[in-house]
């Protein structure tokens, strides 16, 4: 019975056997397959991408949330300006030499996201996932560095955070004192307290920081109410409607051009 079956199998399995790929038909086949990888592979990319960029905003919201620890139990006062507070009021302290001033220590905020603030070699809530570094910092070697090589932190805090406030005296005698809360003039659901390197290189033809896109605009950017949006920034513009880097509102621009 077995046998009978097989004899009449036999002929089928030659006629598929003997019949082979023509080259019109193997080009098809090749060309279909580029067409697939060529719709697949960004989809791919772009999906990898939206995830770093979450686990970036995730690392901005711890940041926030320990930022809050810090100013309850700072009584509302951010940390002294100086030592280049702006990049190193956390991350990680053991990083490459950058010019200016030395590096901060201890790096005040770790403590409240139970890092070491001294001397840690890694500090990875500091580090976005898509942080490629900034082409055209004053440091050529920093061309092959990430922000957090070259830094210790992917995201500067607000520079207006950094400098604190003027104190009244005469010329010579001012000094910078810590920001505190109520400098703050603003809703705090736009006051930037932190974000992706980037921010500050929107739409600047000096420096290029390409991270969570293609132009450098759209940046995670962490506020002082603690939320976190990925917005896509306007060159030039120090506040918008959605965030601002200043304590209060600026005076709008006058518009240019002959009175009426």
């Amino acid at each position: 019975m077995h046998q009978r079956r097989l004899r009449q199998l036999l002929p089928a399995c030659r006629s598929l056997v003997g019949r082979a790929f023509s080259l019109i038909e193997l080009l098809v086949v090749v060309a279909i397959i580029a067409i697939l990888i060529s719709i697949l592979v960004p989809g791919l990319r772009e999906s990898r991408e939206r995830g770093r960029r979450a686990k970036c905003a995730a690392n901005l919201h711890n940041i926030g949330a320990a930022w809050q620890q810090y100013l309850q139990s700072n009584n509302d006062f951010f940390m002294t300006p100086g030592g280049n507070v702006q990049w190193f009021y956390g991350g990680k302290v053991e990083i490459y030499a950058v010019p200016g001033p030395a590096p901060r220590n201890p790096r005040e905020l770790n403590r409240y996201l139970s890092l070491d603030p001294y001397g840690n070699r890694a500090a990875e809530i500091f580090h976005c996932p898509s942080d490629r570094g900034a082409i055209g910092l004053p440091d050529a070697e920093s061309q092959d560095r990430t922000t957090y090589d070259y830094m210790g932190n992917s995201y500067p805090s607000n520079a207006a955070i950094a400098t604190g406030r003027r104190s009244a005296g005469p010329p010579g005698t001012r000094y910078s004192r810590p920001l505190r809360l109520t400098d703050i003039g603003l809703p705090p659901s736009i006051f930037i307290s932190q974000g992706d390197h980037q921010m500050y290189f929107a739409g600047s033809a000096a420096y290029s920081a390409i991270w969570h896109d293609t132009d450098g605009l759209s940046v995670n950017l962490g506020f002082l109410d603690g939320h976190v949006a990925f917005i896509r920034m306007t060159p030039g513009e120090n506040q918008t409607g959605l965030y601002s880097f200043a304590t209060e509102w600026e005076p709008p621009e006058e518009e240019s051009g002959d009175p009426p």
